[in-house]
């Protein structure tokens, strides 16, 4: 809000304080909301407990006045005046003229009023004297006047008290005829509802015991449930069941890396399945066994390397109903490993048979020179045992002349380069320098590296 238009409203109440009439706004119970002008000629506070109710806080000669005109105002919400009314100050009365006038708006709901408090146009003041009055005629019938205003005042009050009083009446009539159908209907209601109350009363016994049960089979259940869920994940099998519709039921933790599963997968088909391995005509297997309830078992291995035996059973409800398949995944790779290494060893035995019974030397060293490996043929054409062979260094049976060109040979072999066959010389035990058709190989080890060296020497004469 602006400082102008705060300006101007604080200038529109000094002018309705210091020139407009005296007045009061109240509501429908006759309580003050707001006092306007100098309303202190007109309403008092009165003793005891503080009160905002205007008859309270009204002078006693306006309570009467007041009573009727608001209740009149009230009833037919129309503007209502009162002129002539006398109020008496000390030993000297003045006549006012008072107001009553709705204050209704389109968000209000329940209107307020506003109360004007007015001098009359009448003579201002009339006094009373201890003295008679010079004309005692007059005296008397002004008094007559005054009492018969105030009896039709009394009379009017009266009147507007009454009609109240039998509207309230008749209100209170008909609340009092729709209390006692309510009352009736109530006893009624009541007399059903003791009789449902009773039937829930059985009911809820049976449910006390149902749900007793109900708790012992949950508690079973779910007992069950985890010795079931502890002993897959105890023997980390992928195992997946499907229902009849070839749909997914159940699957372990160990499925979900296998078959590329997510927890949202229960329900999807296993053929919308990108599994981690290849096995062509899963589904047609799976229904085999459903319908001849035969089981089976097929080796896969994933794209990792890793070999599984897959066994497809039925699914068999404990009342003897197919109703689908369980797949298990069992891992092999401990069983492939060992028949690769009976092959292996078998053909390190063929191997080893070969380079012992060789007609030339076979020797075996790294590229330090330490011996690893020494057949017969070797022991007889350098006088070394196998044993003492073993302890020796390579350097020890190649002459001073032929070194270099040796050393050569390794590095170029250490490099992962061929060597072709070539002639060379070795020492035997006894000093003797002997000729040598030389092949050599480099050996490699899991990361492809060369680890050592393999000879082939056969002695020229």
């Amino acid at each position: 809000m602006s400082t102008a238009t705060t300006v101007q409203q604080e200038a529109e109440q000094l002018i309705l304080e210091k020139y407009g009439l005296p007045s009061v706004i109240i509501n429908r119970d006759m309580q003050i909301l707001q006092f306007r002008g100098q309303t202190g000629p007109y309403i008092q506070p009165s003793a005891g407990s503080a009160s905002l109710n205007l008859l309270k806080m009204a002078r006693p000669d306006l309570v009467l006045e007041l009573c009727t005109l608001v209740q009149q105002a009230i009833k037919q919400h129309s503007a209502m005046r009162k002129e002539g009314v006398q109020l008496r100050e000390n030993d000297s009365c003045r006549k006012i003229n008072l107001q009553v006038l709705p204050l209704s708006h389109a968000e209000v709901t329940t209107p307020n009023y506003l109360v004007l408090f007015e001098s009359g146009t009448e003579a201002a003041v009339v006094r009373k004297t201890e003295g008679l009055a010079p004309d005692a005629a007059d005296a008397k019938s002004l008094r007559i006047q005054e009492l018969e205003n105030e009896l039709l005042a009394e009379r009017e009050y009266m009147q507007s008290i009454i009609e109240n009083q039998e509207a309230t009446n008749e209100e209170l009539q008909s609340a009092n005829e729709e209390i006692q159908s309510a009352n009736e209907e109530l006893q009624s209601t009541n007399e059903e509802l003791e009789t449902a109350k009773e039937e829930l009363q059985s009911t809820n016994e049976e449910l006390a015991t149902i749900i007793e049960e109900h708790e012992n089979r949950n508690q079973e259940l779910n007992r069950v449930n985890n010795d079931f869920s502890n002993l897959l994940a105890s023997i980390e099998l992928a195992i997946v069941i499907l229902h009849a519709d070839l749909r997914i039921r159940r699957f372990t933790p160990a499925a979900k890396t296998l078959l590329n599963l997510i927890d949202t997968d229960i329900g999807r088909p296993i053929g919308n399945i990108r599994p981690n391995f290849e096995l062509p005509g899963l589904e047609q297997r799976v229904r085999q066994v459903i319908d001849t309830m035969v089981p089976q078992s097929v080796e896969l291995r994933d794209h990792d390397g890793h070999w599984y035996v897959l066994r497809l059973r039925p699914y068999r409800t404990l009342d003897n109903r197919i109703e689908g398949a369980v797949l298990a995944f069992i891992g092999i790779d401990s069983i492939k490993d060992a028949e690769h290494l009976r092959q292996a060893l078998r053909q390190e035995r063929r191997l080893a048979v070969v380079a012992r019974n060789s007609s030339d030397a076979i020797t075996l060293q790294d590229f330090t020179g330490h011996i690893l490996a020494w057949n017969q043929r070797a022991a007889e054409m350098y006088g070394y045992s196998e044993e003492e062979a073993l302890r020796l260094n390579a350097a020890a049976l190649i002459p001073d002349e032929v070194r270099a060109d040796m050393h050569m040979l390794w590095e170029r072999l250490r490099h992962g380069e061929k060597a072709p066959p070539c002639e060379s010389r070795r020492r035997a035990r006894d000093g003797r320098i002997f000729k040598v058709w030389l092949t050599t190989s480099a050996l490699l080890d899991e990361a492809g590296n060369p680890s050592a060296i393999a000879l082939t020497e056969r002695e020229l004469t």
